[in-house]
């Protein structure tokens, strides 16, 4: 008959496997090229064949099944987690935990069972990513949870662009900085300039040099770009300017660009702009491009006087 140590030996396979999988990641080394890396997860995959989730957690009553590797990469907390591991079964995107059925199942009346009888439902092992809140444990369950769907390229672009830091710019004017314009006569108008330094984020960025990022999983790579497209300009009078670019900063000299004319003067004119943006993407053998919510810049207050005539 069934013991009840006998009942949890499914559970303390399944720690073993996860602390063993563990070992192999930390004796990394020459063996990096059968165990991948494991980000913030307590669950290592082998690098070899794909596994399938077969009826590891899929079915009650199935087996662990599977190969030796992962099938596919899913994301939890922004955390890619490979979708299926042999012996630990597979992901469930909500709680960061993978499933797979106990084998064998405990007998009727065990308190696993939770009042249940065998064929309602099925005693699962749960194994938990460190992100999951980690550990393993025994339960039951009226059924599997669904099996999570491999991140797509398109979910995987979600997460490169991710990485690109876009920032609300800094607008500026000619006359300006505390110095008056004049009715009727041309202000210069256009945005601060990327410092070159990604970490500080984008205000703008030209289509000749887009921002890009990288996001991988294995088996998939995926690059987003984005780039900005025009700059709206909201002038404060109740009109707006519609600019290709981000404008030509100030140099001593007003240049024709992007400018605007007053026509009644004020003290207190509130400018700031929009900045619209669209992002390409590839990889896995695909590509797609949307377009983002403008970013709005930061505000500035404009004066602008009357000209003075002397007699």
């Amino acid at each position: 008959m069934l013991t009840r140590r006998a009942a949890h030996s499914g559970a303390r396979l399944a720690t073993a496997l996860l602390l063993v999988l563990v070992g192999l990641m930390g004796a990394a080394g020459s063996a990096r090229a059968d165990v991948t890396p494991c980000a913030n997860s307590s669950v290592c995959v082998g690098a070899g064949s794909p596994g399938s989730p077969g009826s590891g957690g899929g079915t009650q009553g199935g087996g662990s099944g599977g190969g030796s590797g992962g099938g596919g990469s899913c994301y939890y907390n922004n955390q890619p987690e490979p979708c299926y591991v042999a012996g630990i079964g597979t992901f469930d995107p909500d709680d960061g935990c993978y499933y797979t059925t106990m084998q064998p199942q405990p007998p009727a009346g065990d308190p696993l069972w939770q009042g249940h009888q065998p064929g309602d439902g099925a005693v699962y092992v749960r194994t938990c990513a460190l992100n999951g809140g980690g550990g393993t444990v025994s339960l039951w369950l009226a059924a599997a949870p669904p099996a999570a769907a491999p991140v797509t390229p398109a979910q995987l672009a979600q997460q490169a662009l991710k990485k690109i830091k876009i920032i609300n710019a800094q607008p500026e004017t000619a006359p300006g900085g505390g110095k008056p314009g004049l009715v009727n006569t041309p202000v210069m108008l256009w945005l601060q300039p990327f410092d070159g330094n990604p970490a500080d984020g984008y205000p703008y960025a030209p289509p000749s040099a887009p921002a890009q990022a990288t996001a991988s999983v294995p088996g998939l790579s995926v690059t987003a770009k984005v780039w900005s497209t025009k700059v709206t300009w909201n002038m404060g009078d109740g009109t707006s300017v519609v600019c290709p670019d981000a404008g030509t900063p100030y140099a001593g000299t007003l240049v024709n660009g992007c400018t605007h004319t007053y026509s009644t003067a004020n003290n207190a004119y509130a400018v700031n702009a929009a900045v619209s943006w669209t992002v390409t993407w590839s990889g896995g053998g695909q590509t797609g491009a949307f377009n983002l919510d403008d970013m709005p810049s930061k505000g500035i207050t404009l004066t602008v006087d009357e000209i003075q005539v002397l007699n």
